[in-house]
């Protein structure tokens, strides 16, 4: 994995959506990444452009299409196993001691809207003050003993260490994003301490205890709506440099039958792909293997002769065609045969697995 695939991947770990190819494009060109890399910019600050550029360009509809929160209406009619499901861990949420201690002291017990969400946030960071920059990755030199704050999960160094250019560490800034109904995100830096940082911590600990998006389980806090839960959610982790290392992946709700989940995958692979997508065969599979193993200081005679003796049923008469055959096999197998067209690619499928056809919904990446 290349250092800006890392950025991107880190990029959408703090995001919680995937980052479409155009708004990459637009970053590298703009040198974004390159300042992420230079360790000029932190990773959410390069988050909060990113959302100030969807919001420019029109493009934080589509982005947020994912973590959708159930509307009023779809409660009131709830008849299907995900609806029925997302109602009622919104009740098991709400019932968390945290979630009634956040809310009585920070909202005064009561819900907010969509609509006076944003401006309580905005609020709210202008009260906490300047956002924390996060020091890390800090590496203890030999002569030090790291010792554990008793009840915490917290250490410090005895004696103290001092950063410095001789014992440097990193730098991060912390992201709250909250989606909000059918309005742009809201996403704004912490400090350390402030209720902004408390409703982050408290979103990211309910994501993972609700199968949520930390953006759907921020939402939920204050507005009390009820997080839907997709019956199945695929994406692309695409390497650019090696694209047979891409890999699609499915997060399953256990309801969702294995006709289905089959049928999900085929879409979204095929999608993600210009061609059809072809294992190779046994034969060059094993040349690709055998072309691995070779020393690069070996002639194509001598690899020619070697492979012929091994497998005489594929044996090569002609070393042109040896060779064309050797380059080819490991091409397409590290290449797949080509480029995949996007990147990544999102698809929900909401509703009972019993549900009728027009039961789902896509949503793919902008052309950049």
């Amino acid at each position: 994995m290349s250092v800006e695939e890392e950025v991107r991947q880190q990029l959408e770990q703090s995001l919680g959506v995937q980052v479409p190819a155009a708004v990459w494009a637009y970053f590298l060109k703009q040198g974004k990444v390159a300042q992420v890399v230079r360790r000029e910019m932190t990773i959410p600050q390069l988050a909060a452009e990113f959302w100030a550029f969807a919001q420019a360009s029109g493009l934080e509809r589509r982005i947020l299409e994912t973590p959708r929160m159930l509307s009023a209406q779809q409660r009131e009619r709830a008849a299907d196993h995900q609806s029925v499901l997302a109602i009622v861990l919104a009740r098991e949420a709400a019932t968390e001691p945290a979630v009634e201690d956040f809310r009585g002291r920070a909202l005064g017990g009561s819900l907010l809207t969509a609509a006076n969400a944003e401006d309580w946030l905005r609020r709210q960071a202008e009260m906490d003050g300047e956002p924390t920059l996060w020091l890390e990755d800090v590496a203890v030199p030999p002569g030090y003993q790291v010792r554990r704050i008793p009840n915490k999960w917290a250490f410090y160094t005895e004696p103290g260490l001092t950063i410095n250019a001789d014992h440097p560490c990193q730098a991060e800034s912390r992201m709250l994003v909250c989606a909000l109904g059918e309005r742009a995100p809201v996403a704004l830096l912490t400090r350390a301490g402030g209720v902004l940082e408390e409703l982050r911590m408290l979103g990211q600990r309910l994501a993972r205890q609700f199968a949520w998006s930390p953006m759907q389980a921020t939402s939920f806090v204050l507005t009390g709506d009820a997080p839907e839960l997709p019956l199945i959610r695929t994406w692309i982790e695409y390497s650019r440099s090696r694209p047979g290392c891409t890999r699609i992946i499915l997060e399953v709700d256990p309801t969702a039958t294995p006709r289905l989940v089959a049928e999900q995958y085929r879409q979204v692979r095929r999608k993600s792909f210009t061609r059809r997508v072809r294992s190779l065969t046994t034969k060059h599979l094993r040349l690709a293997a055998f072309a691995a193993q070779q020393s690069e200081q070996e002639s194509w005679v001598s690899q020619l002769r070697s492979w012929n003796g091994r497998h005489p049923k594929w044996k090569y008469k002609r070393l042109s065609n040896f060779r064309r055959e050797w380059i080819q096999a490991q091409r397409r197998l590290l290449n797949l045969g080509e480029r995949p067209r996007r990147r990544a690619q999102l698809r929900l499928v909401r509703g009972h697995p019993t549900a009728s056809r027009g039961s789902s919904s896509t949503l793919a990446e902008p052309s950049p």
